[in-house]
This record gives C-alpha cells, structure tokens and sequence, in this order.
C-alpha cells in the first residue's frame, strides 16, 4: 500500500515537473515576442520621429573666411515627391592673394550631383560627419551624416560663378505629410543680390499646410502649372509641410479590400471616368467594406463629373457629400476652390451655398496657409451669404403668401355664409331630412323569422 503511495506521488511530482517545463517553455517564447514588439514599435516610432523630409542648404565655407558670397540665386523644384536643386553662387576672394577655399555641402539621399566651374565639372569628394568634424571649424555646422567637399583656388579680388545642382526625393510621413526645408544659410552682403524659390509644379495650393517664413504675398500661382513660393531675404529657414490632396483621397480606394474599389481606383488613374461613375453606382448600390466611407466613392464619382465637365451632375454628388466623412479631412478645401473656379464664386441655390458657407467658416478658423492664400487673392464666395438671405426672404414671403392667401379663403367662405344664411339653413335641414329616412329605411324590425331557431 505505501509503495504505490510513494509510487503515485512520484508519478505526479514527474507530471508536475514536467508541466511546469512546458509553461515555463511557453512563457519564454511569449516573453521573446512581446519583447520584439515593443523593439519593432520603437524602431518605428523613432523612425517616424526622425522623418524630418527633405533639408537644403547653400554651401558652407569650411577652411577660410577670407571668401564670401557675393550673390545667389536658387530655385528648388518639386513634383509631388520628387525634387531638384539648381543653385548659382559668385564667390568673391576679399584679399590681395591667392587662397583655396573649400566648401562643404551637407546633402543626404542626393543622387546626379555636379558643381560646375565655369561650366566645367569640379571633382567633389564623399565625406562623414567624423571627417568634417576632426578636419574643419564645426561648431556652426549641421551634423549631417553626409558631406561632399570640393576645393576651389580664387585669385586675388576674383570672383568666380559656381553652379550645382542635384536631384532628391522627399518622404513622407505615417499621415501622408511630405515636409521641405531649406535652411537659406549663405547671405549676401547685399540682400537684394539674394534670390531663392521653392516652386510646386502643377501644385494646388490647399496641398500646402504650413508654410514658415514665407510671406504669403509672395506666393504666385498660375493656375494648372506652378506655386511659387518667394523666399524672405532674411537668412532665416524656409519649411513647408504639404500633402497631395487628391491622390490620397484616390488612393484611400486602392488600399482597401474591396476589388471594385480598387478597379475604380485603377479607372480613375486611367482617366476612365464614364467607367468610373459606372463601377462607383454598382458600389453605392451594393456597399461592400465597412472600412471605406460611401461619401469617399461618392466624392470620387463627383470628380469623374468634373473631369467630363458634367458640372451639374457634379453639384448634385457635392450636395449629398457628408464632408466631415471624407479622407483625407481637407479635401473639402478642394472642393471650395474647384466650385469657386467652375461658378465663379456664385451659388446657384441655397443647398450649394450652405456647403459652400461651411467650408469657408472652417476655413477661416483654422491656420493653414489655404485660409491665408484664399485671402490674399481675394478668392471667396462674397455673394454667398447674400444669396442665402434672398433664398431665406423668398422663402418666407412665400410662406406669407400661401397664409394669406388660405385665410382670404377662410374669409370668402365666412362671408359668404353671413350674407346667404337662408341657403345655410335649408343645407342644415335637407341634410337632416335625408338622414332621418334613411334611418327609418334600414332601421326597420326584421318580421320572417331566422332560419334557425333554438328549442328548450
């Protein structure tokens, strides 16, 4: 008896142990897994920490002062994410003798670099930032990972013109936000011989979302090709953050699980639009992912119309649009200015005004460079508010009207009645009279007796 006694509590003391092997086995790997997570996360977060986009700078000096910039003039052009820099300095030697000069240019992800000399390219060599800071003056200097120096010899009192430029890309962050800086570090003596731009080809302006130390009545903008931004002679930095509008409102369809989404997608890339607003009807009919909002298909079907200049059927999609609903939130700034341009600054009826209203009360309580601009080039819907009142005051004549005219009636028939009130009378009596026969007519006792009767 104590034998298998012993013998069972050693079988489960081995059951147990074992148990608690295989726990503490899974506990391991579950404990491994969170802890990559948590790396994974941070590696993203920090690296969307870091995405500060695109930064440019104008050349530094890195060996001598004895050479400064007499004049620049630089032009950053961007489409969509894609940019190129083409910048012209004079650097001017101050002494009576020959001097090299060095300069330093703290560029990162730059491809197609040239410095030209007189037209002729200058050989630029690769360099870190240990480099740069175990060789040269760098307590004013950007800690830029990469570096290309190029040395240049300037004789005495020569001014030379140097020209470089480049091609680089932009990125995004998690919310589709592209951001460019220029830091606009080398300034002339003479500001009026400085001169930079940053220009959007085929830019719209309710793209852009904050624009820093750029005055807004120095934003050009031709309408289809550019937005030119006129950059402060001041020395300080130029940024702006801006997203592309309407592809990520198109884009919102290609990402989800739906097919027909993503073909209207596709469509509309293919400018496909009476295809579009086809497979945009089928879907609205019929919805089938919970993760896009109708009012985005909505929104791309309304954008077919406009592309086809079906501008009424266009208004009509606009007018049902739930614009707090849409992806992204700023797309209803879109709208404001494509109905702008399409009407005018008019609208034709209240339900278009009221949209319209709204979107500029938005507007102008926010602080994006949008409102500002709008503003500046006096594109705003002024007649709107006038309109809504007209439509209110029709409205409520009308109102008066159909009241006054119903109790003129009441009044016809009143007076009618007092006038006339023997014919009253007789309506009154011969209405009674007919009732009463009737009465006597079907109220009669039945006299044959039923067909069936019961007996006691």
């Amino acid at each position: 008896m104590k034998v298998n006694i012993i013998k069972s509590n050693i079988e489960l003391f081995i059951t147990c142990r074992g148990e608690v092997k295989i726990l503490n086995k899974y506990f391991r790997i579950y404990a491994l897994v969170i802890i990559i997570l948590i790396l994974v996360s941070q590696v993203v977060h920090t690296d969307q920490e870091n995405n500060s986009g695109y930064i440019g700078y104008d050349p530094y000096f890195l060996n001598s002062f004895d050479v400064d910039i007499s004049k620049k003039n630089v032009v950053l052009k961007i489409d969509d994410d894609k940019l190129t820099f083409n910048g012209e300095y004079i650097l001017c030697n101050q002494t009576d003798k020959t001097v090299e000069v060095i300069l330093g240019l703290p560029y990162d992800d730059v491809e197609d670099l040239i410095i030209l000399d007189k037209n002729n390219p200058l050989k630029f060599f690769w360099r870190n930032f240990s480099y740069i800071e175990n060789n040269y003056i760098f307590e004013h200097l950007p800690k830029a990972d990469k570096w290309s120096i190029v040395s240049i010899w300037l004789k005495a009192n020569e001014s030379r013109v140097i020209r470089i430029s480049y091609q680089s890309q932009t990125t995004n962050d998690s919310k589709g936000i592209y951001t460019l800086t220029y830091m606009n570090n080398a300034e002339p003596n003479n500001s009026s011989n400085s001169k930079a731009y940053i220009v959007f080809n085929d830019f719209k302006p309710y793209n852009a979302i904050n624009v820093s130390n750029i005055e807004v009545e120095k934003v050009h903008y031709n309408q289809g090709l550019n937005l030119l931004f006129d950059i402060d002679n001041n020395g300080r930095a130029a940024r702006i953050d801006y997203e592309l509008t309407d592809k990520l409102a198109i884009d919102r369809l290609s990402f989800a699980t739906s097919s027909k989404l993503k073909n209207i997608s596709n469509l509309y890339g293919l400018k496909d639009y009476d295809a579009v607003i086809l497979l945009c009807d089928e879907y609205i009919n019929n919805p089938s992912d919970n993760s896009v909002d109708i009012n985005q298909v909505k929104y791309v079907k309304s954008e077919a119309y406009r592309n086809l200049t079906k501008f009424d059927n266009y208004f009509e999609v606009i007018e049902s649009l739930d614009l707090n609903k849409l992806y992204p939130y700023r797309l209803k700034y879109k709208i404001l200015l494509d109905v702008y341009r399409i009407l005018n600054g008019k609208a034709y009826n209240s339900d278009l005004a009221t949209i319209i209203v709204s979107i500029q009360n938005d507007l102008q309580e926010s602080n994006e460079f949008f409102s500002e601009w709008m503003v500046q080039n006096k594109i705003i819907h002024d007649d709107i508010d006038i309109t809504l009142d007209m439509e209110k005051e029709e409205t409520r004549k009308e109102g008066v009207l159909n009241k006054y005219a119903e109790r003129l009636k009441l009044d016809t028939v009143g007076k009618f009645l007092k006038d006339n009130w023997y014919i009253y009378l007789i309506s009154v009596l011969f209405i009674f009279l007919i009732g009463f026969l009737l009465g006597r007519k079907f109220g009669k006792k039945k006299t044959n007796p039923p067909y069936y009767t019961f007996r006691r």
